[in-house]
């Protein structure tokens, strides 16, 4: 009988317990409900919804349609700014940006709410993006489509920073030593970039052994595999070894820092200064 009873005391338990949290539940989503309507009378008043890039545009970018596309952006950018705080900067206190290989604007639609737009450039070789996006936000006075191969449109020393988010992991060696070299021309004189590389974290991607070879001997591999709808042929998957970078990338800027999956915990970014001449 006693366990009896105490079966049954742990049965009324369970049961208010369940209810409790039933109950909070219900008042959570009553909550959203409220905020969420909240935010859509917020845009009715607007009379207008933000612009959203079409989805072949963002599969493009991101290789997929998905709903935190600028949340990770946004994310992405932080994960930027700390790297940049190590050396006690800021993007903040930077006056000319450049997002270089911005497409359809999955870095630059979050941060025209987070700095003045006037701040940001950005170049692609997608015209489909850039026009999308000098139609729908015109608030950004500096989009431009680069061809394959420099120049840009850009004067000497026209940027303070620059980024490039997964394009140099596309890239085939000559062509980034020729981007390399293009970015340092137009980032000031101890000016700062960051750039993201396949580093070690993504090696494994590599199955074959002849390929991992390569890449530990040369420091460089560019896998040539199907490529992206919308984008050149060559856009295909490049990967670095740091022994690679602090190598040849030295040939056009001082190496910062390289922080593994600093970006997205997946990209290693790579901080670098111009010289000063």
């Amino acid at each position: 009988m006693a366990l009896k009873a105490q079966v049954e005391r742990l049965r009324v338990r369970f049961k208010q317990r369940v209810s409790w949290l039933l109950k909070r539940r219900l008042k959570d989503m009553c909550d959203y409900d409220a905020e969420f309507g909240q935010y859509i009378s917020l845009l009715q008043l607007k009379e207008k919804l933000p612009p959203i890039p079409p989805k072949e545009l963002q599969i493009r970018v991101a290789g997929a349609y998905y709903p935190e596309f600028f949340k990770h952006g946004r994310d992405m950018f932080y994960d930027i700014e700390n790297i940049l705080k190590k050396q006690g900067l800021s993007a903040f206190n930077f006056d000319h940006i450049l997002d270089f290989g911005c497409g359809c604007g999955r870095f630059l639609i979050p941060l025209s709410y987070l700095m003045p737009p006037g701040k940001l450039s950005g170049t692609d070789i997608d015209e489909q993006a850039i026009q999308w996006l000098q139609e729908n936000y015109r608030c950004f006075h500096n989009l431009n489509v680069n061809g394959f191969a420099p120049p840009t449109k850009y004067a000497d020393g026209t940027f303070d920073f620059v980024y490039s988010i997964s394009i140099f992991t596309h890239l085939p060696e000559e062509m980034q030593h020729a981007w390399l070299k293009e970015l340092a021309r137009i980032i000031r004189p101890g000016g700062y970039g960051v750039f993201t590389v396949h580093g070690e974290n993504c090696f494994h991607h590599l199955v074959r052994k002849t390929d991992r070879n390569e890449l530990l001997e040369k420091g460089f591999f560019y896998d040539k595999g199907r490529g992206t709808d919308g984008l050149p042929e060559f856009y295909q998957t490049a990967f670095h070894t740091e022994e690679y970078i602090q190598r040849e990338w030295t040939r056009y800027f001082e190496v910062v820092a390289i922080h593994a999956k600093g970006v997205g915990n997946h990209q290693d970014a790579v901080l670098v200064r111009n010289r000063v001449s």
